[in-house]
């Protein structure tokens, strides 16, 4: 009587795992079509966010880096040339 009621338990208790595991990989498989177009969405954003961030760069931030350093170098060259080089100098006595 008790092996037959602990064969049934077995039988019951891995059917219901294998339902179980069907569940779970169905509801996986649902899960992963419909983020899918999500993350394909996602992705294209991404692409977009990054092709607009290297216009930028090339277009704007570039040409104002060059023409700030460009400023500098003239304004350090003027400052050796006129010997006004807005640096103080220290030395020994002060």
């Amino acid at each position: 009587m008790i092996a037959v009621a602990r064969d049934w338990a077995v039988v019951i208790l891995c059917s219901v795992g294998i339902v179980a595991t069907l569940i779970f990989i169905v509801c996986a498989l649902f899960l992963f079509f419909k983020v899918r177009p999500l993350l394909d969405s996602a992705t294209a954003t991404a692409r977009n966010v990054q092709g607009t961030s290297i216009f930028l760069s090339d277009t704007i931030v570039k040409p104002i880096i060059k023409a700030r350093s460009f400023a500098s170098g003239a304004q350090r060259a003027m400052g050796i040339m006129t010997g006004l080089s807005g640096r103080k100098r220290r030395g020994k006595d002060e």
